[in-house]
This record gives C-alpha cells, structure tokens and sequence, in this order.
C-alpha cells in the first residue's frame, strides 16, 4: 500500500508524518521558539532579581534595620533577614528557620532587637 504524500506532496520519510524538508522546518520553528522562551525567562528572572528602588525607600523611611520580625496569618512572630525588594511594597525575608517569605511592609514589626543582640553576641 502506498504511503500518503506530505503536506507539501513530497514522499514522506519511513514511518514518519512529514517530509525531510517539512521535518527540518518544524525543528528550526522549534528551536526558535525554545529560545525566544528561554531569553523571555531570563529577562523575567533578571527583572525579579533587581532591587525595586521604591519599595526599598520606603523600607527605609519606616526606619526599619535589616533584621525585622513580623507577624504570620496565624500571629505567630517571625524574624528574619531582608534579602529583597519586591514591587508593591514587599520585601523578601529568610526567615531563622531557613525559609523564604514574602512579606507587605505594613506587615513589619520592625527591627528584631533579641535576634539582632543574639547575632551580635556571637
């Protein structure tokens, strides 16, 4: 039984739904889509990872240190390092117990005194 011709009515390769030809421009859109993605993700990535000038000025004038506390939705009170700031005023924080959290500055309890003296201690 004769295979059915290609899209483009060339024979197609064994076993196969497309023509060399079809085949090697499908590969080509592929591979131009791939990186289009990843350089989409990296700019992505690269924009997360810049300090968002406003947040941080405004984490400033709250008069806050980089060692703050604040509250969970269970209040429960957490302190941790800020490693970040986010647009939309919020900051990242590693938390002491090693966690990352993304935490609104009105959240904030402000600077954590205990855990601040118990690194200056050691």
């Amino acid at each position: 039984m004769p295979s059915t011709p290609c899209a483009c009515g060339q024979p197609r390769r064994p076993n196969q739904g497309n023509c060399r030809r079809c085949h090697a421009n499908e590969q080509k859109r592929y591979r131009q889509r791939r990186k289009e993605e990843i350089h989409h993700l990296a700019e992505t990535i690269e924009r997360i990872l810049q300090p968002h000038q406003p947040t941080r000025e405004h984490f400033e004038l709250k008069g806050a240190g980089p060692w703050v506390e604040f509250l969970t939705t269970g209040n429960q009170r957490i302190s941790g390092l800020v490693i970040g700031f986010l647009p939309g005023d919020h900051v990242r924080v590693l938390a002491d117990s090693g966690y990352l959290h993304t935490i609104r500055l009105d959240q904030l309890a402000g600077q954590s005194s205990s855990l601040w003296s118990r690194i200056a201690a050691s």
